[in-house]
């Protein structure tokens, strides 16, 4: 986007509040101009075919999507500003970013590597969990979607396409057949597993400079996507096995931008730059063993941190358990004392004023027992609601007594 096209007579002067003064890209979904806000602060404004707006239902879709692109974190993402409706044709206002797509600087410089693919992997999966925590699906994610600003990798055109998607014939397709999951080209909905697979797929061609799934039109790329197996030849050592696993058919199987992210800086970034010396994280981290057959089944092998942790947790529940077990008799051990005739010079009064003391054990220990993932602060809740109601029903009691 660092090349600025002149406004032509068929381009608007104005979007809303928002001055435009060129042309910074063109597309199948419309026009990308460079504007100002009323402040003067560069913004970039992307306008929609007219077509798009005719349809209640993308405009209702729009507006939906656009305001919770919005609430995306600025952080490695181009931030919305704002959106609307400008001489019947949707635009969709964002932060200025500029510098080169990533398309644009592998074309030119050729890939990326060591840092540069370190920071680049980082950053747009950094902006993948950010926009996956909104509860939105970018749908679109590829290299040229990816801008090389001057603080970092930022990503872009995110929170629309699911409302374009609307207005999509059964023949068009919203989004490059090249970086799109399998359950994309099949017609199955999109989900945060499919941005996973875009992301795999741009890292490959940001590392090699070349796709993962090559044709010669778009339906041999499709094809390939949904067939074939990426050409992963050229991507350092220590990154291979993540993508790969970000690139299975099954969506269940590939590891969601959380992982992804946890995986490249807990040691998958030191591979990266090492050339595949450090050690390979996606081994501890995978969400969902693949399929038998998985052309990756063999990348992720052994235990994960979840195996650890519910060791850990089902300790704590045992120690819980046990403390419930010795408060159950302790309770039982005071009915039997009192009522057993070992104080039987007591009064009646003295045996009011101890009930709940014995009451609070055995709910403790009964209410421990019967949780099936007991703490202490749990089972004292059901303690204290126990002797309070058998305080209420004592109270109640103490006329006929």
């Amino acid at each position: 986007m660092s090349d600025l096209g002149r406004l032509e007579a068929r381009d608007p002067q104005q979007v809303g509040a928002y001055r435009l003064v060129g042309v910074l890209g063109e597309g199948g979904q419309g026009t990308v101009y460079l504007g100002h806000d009323p402040s003067g602060r560069r913004v970039a404004v992307k306008v929609l075919h007219a077509r798009m707006a005719a349809e209640d239902a993308v405009r209702e879709r729009f507006e939906r999507e656009a305001n919770l692109a919005c609430r995306v974190a600025a952080f490695c993402t181009a931030q919305v500003l704002a959106a609307g409706v400008s001489d019947g044709r949707l635009y969709l206002v964002s932060e200025y970013i500029p510098g080169p797509s990533l398309q644009q600087l592998v074309t030119t410089a050729g890939p990326r590597a060591g840092g540069g693919l370190e920071r680049l992997a980082i950053a747009t999966a950094t902006a993948l969990s950010a926009i996956h925590r909104t509860g939105i699906v970018h749908r679109d994610f590829k290299p040229a979607n990816v801008i090389m600003g001057p603080e970092g990798p930022v990503v872009i055109d995110f929170g629309i396409a699911r409302a374009l998607e609307v207005s999509a014939t059964r023949s068009a397709l919203v989004g490059s057949p090249g970086y799109m999951a399998p359950e994309q080209l099949s017609g199955q909905p999109a989900s945060p597993a499919s941005d996973i697979f875009a992301w795999a797929a741009t890292m490959v061609y940001a590392a090699t400079g070349r796709p993962a799934f090559a044709g010669q039109h778009p339906v041999a790329v499709m094809a390939a996507v949904l067939n074939g197996t990426p050409d992963l030849s050229g991507v350092p050592e220590g990154l291979l096995p993540l993508l790969a696993s970000c690139l299975v058919k099954d969506p269940t199987g590939r590891p969601d931008a959380a992982q992804v992210l946890a995986s490249l800086t807990e040691g998958g970034a030191d591979a990266v730059r090492s050339g595949g010396n450090g050690p390979r994280p996606v081994e501890r981290m995978a969400p969902v063993p693949p399929a038998i057959g998985s052309p990756t089944a063999s990348t992720i092998p052994g235990p994960t941190p979840a195996d650890g942790e519910a060791a850990g947790l089902s300790r704590q529940y045992g120690t819980v358990r046990s403390i419930c077990t010795a408060g159950l008799v302790f309770g039982v051990a005071q009915i039997a004392v009192i009522y057993g005739g070992a104080f039987g010079d007591l009064s009646e009064t003295a045996l009011l004023k101890l009930a709940p003391l014995w009451i609070f054990c055995l709910a403790f220990g009964g209410g421990g027992l019967l949780m099936p993932r007991p703490t202490l602060v749990r089972a004292g809740a059901v303690a204290v609601v126990a002797v309070l109601l058998a305080v209420v029903f004592y109270w109640s009691l103490w006329p006929l007594l």
